[in-house]
């Protein structure tokens, strides 16, 4: 249960809250199951606070500081945290749905499991989070970094992110379907096995990307850099990759039947001969190398 001495103080306002909270810095804030919903929040000093079950639903926590707070399988629906302070904070089983975190610095944050379907994170810091088994369905996460992010088994189908950052994450079996991530940047992105099927990735940059076992059927692949990115074993039937440079790529048992490969640069790119080529695709004109199976 909550201490309801700390939940009053929270609801005195944010001159009088901040006055008792710069004269008792190391006091651990106990709002466990407190009821926030459509509180005006902004701006206020909640870090390292335990949140955890309290439900926050459509309230303002813009500016606030809730790093290193818990907020394990607490109700924020609709919430405003935008351009918050939550680096180290645990989200973990949270209701994040519609949310506004545009800007918002969840640095190192655990967001293992945690509902984001339709929220906004865009521009969000996310480096580091661990963001296992997260949903981020409909969610508009453009030019956020997820640098060395942990998103296996996340969910991120349909949503809006052009330009973000994926360098060095980890999306092994993540869904991506009907995900647009033009221009983005995955450079050593681990995302085995991940089901993306119509995926837009045209422009990215995709340089020693893991992508063995993926599915990316219909994916949009143009002008992509996929120079030295492991593709083996995956299934890209009917994707479009015109324009793409796969130089010293790994193709060995792929799918590519019905695939578009015009201007394509291939050279030295490894094939098997249980590579399926569309029609009339010729890899020696391509100078692709043969390598056993």
């Amino acid at each position: 249960m909550h201490d309801d001495r700390h939940l009053a103080l929270v609801e005195s306002g944010h001159a009088l809250f901040t006055k008792w909270r710069l004269d008792n810095p190391a006091t651990v804030l106990n709002l466990v199951a407190v009821n926030l919903m459509h509180a005006n929040l902004m701006d206020f000093d909640l870090a390292s606070a335990d949140l955890r079950f309290a439900n926050i639903s459509g309230a303002n926590l813009k500016l606030a500081d809730l790093s290193n707070a818990d907020l394990g399988s607490a109700i924020l629906i609709g919430a405003d945290l935008s351009e918050g302070h939550l680096t180290g904070v645990n989200l973990s089983f949270s209701e994040l749905m519609g949310t506004d975190l545009r800007r918002v610095d969840l640095a190192h944050a655990n967001l293992r499991n945690a509902n984001l379907s339709g929220a906004n994170p865009y521009r969000a810091n996310l480096t580091e989070a661990d963001m296992s088994g997260t949903i981020l369905t409909w969610a508009f996460i453009g030019h956020a970094n997820l640098s060395k992010a942990q998103l296996q088994y996340a969910d991120l189908s349909h949503c809006h992110a052009p330009g973000i950052d994926l360098r060095f994450a980890n999306m092994t079996h993540a869904t991506m379907s009907n995900s647009n991530l033009a221009n983005s940047n995955l450079q050593h992105a681990n995302l085995t096995k991940v089901n993306a099927p119509n995926i837009n990735l045209n422009q990215a940059y995709l340089k020693s990307i893991g992508l063995s076992g993926a599915c990316l059927r219909g994916a949009l692949l143009n002008n992509a850099n996929l120079i030295n990115a492991d593709l083996e074993n995956a299934d890209l039937r009917q994707a479009n990759l015109c324009g793409a440079i796969l130089t010293g790529t790994h193709l060995r048992s792929i799918e590519l039947g019905h695939a578009h490969l015009n201007n394509a640069k291939l050279e030295e790119a490894k094939y098997s001969l249980t590579t399926k080529f569309p029609p009339d695709f010729d890899p020696l004109y391509h100078r692709m190398i043969q390598v056993e199976s």
